[in-house]
């Protein structure tokens, strides 16, 4: 057992990724009493909404380089790191630079390749063993995380602009154009309604 393992109260978290998934995460992680939240993604729109949505820190990966987040990071927490990091995007590449951020002892989450996205490579010893990462991944849930879910948002509609999470709403027989948005950067959650 480690010292500092899991979540505390007042931890820095990292979201990468600000899509409906890494927004709901940073949601989750303010009510749990996070301490300073960054998030990072590629979208104007989406770092915004992150900010309304409980993060204190916006990082525009395509403005800054690998090196510079990193930074940013070990900057915002004396040196030592994030606690944890949550991989919201989808793309496995972004899992080294998001264990780089970690702190010794820290905690990855890794959500956003829930399907098969390919290979990544990452030097074991330097990424996990030396820093005793923990690393957890996820895929799938049972049925039974929604009702506490919508509970918990439910409590928190007047705190958090929820009305803001779905941002664009078309009918069945635009289907097609409603997964076609759902790539577009100015977009957050997209419903289709009968």
């Amino acid at each position: 057992s480690f010292a500092n393992e899991g979540f505390a109260s007042g931890d820095t978290v990292v979201v990468q990724g600000a899509g409906p998934m890494g927004v709901l995460h940073i949601l989750k992680a303010r009510i749990m009493g996070a301490g300073t939240i960054i998030s990072l993604d590629i979208s104007p729109y989406r770092l915004a909404l992150a900010l309304e949505f409980g993060a204190d820190i916006a990082i525009n990966v395509s403005e800054t380089t690998e090196e510079e987040r990193c930074q940013r990071v070990r900057d915002e927490t004396d040196g030592r790191g994030a606690d944890i990091v949550v991989e919201c995007v989808g793309y496995p590449q972004v899992l080294r630079e998001g264990l780089e951020m970690l702190r010794k002892g820290g905690m990855y989450i890794e959500t956003g390749n829930f399907v098969d996205t390919g290979d990544v490579s990452i030097n074991v010893h330097r990424h996990l063993c030396a820093k005793n990462v923990r690393l957890i991944g996820l895929t799938n849930h049972p049925v039974t995380g929604y009702p506490p879910s919508l509970k918990l948002l439910q409590r928190y509609m007047d705190t958090f602009p929820l009305d803001k999470f779905v941002s664009h709403t078309y009918p069945i027989e635009r289907a097609e154009e409603a997964m076609q948005k759902t790539s577009s950067e100015e977009c957050m959650k997209v419903a289709i309604t009968p």
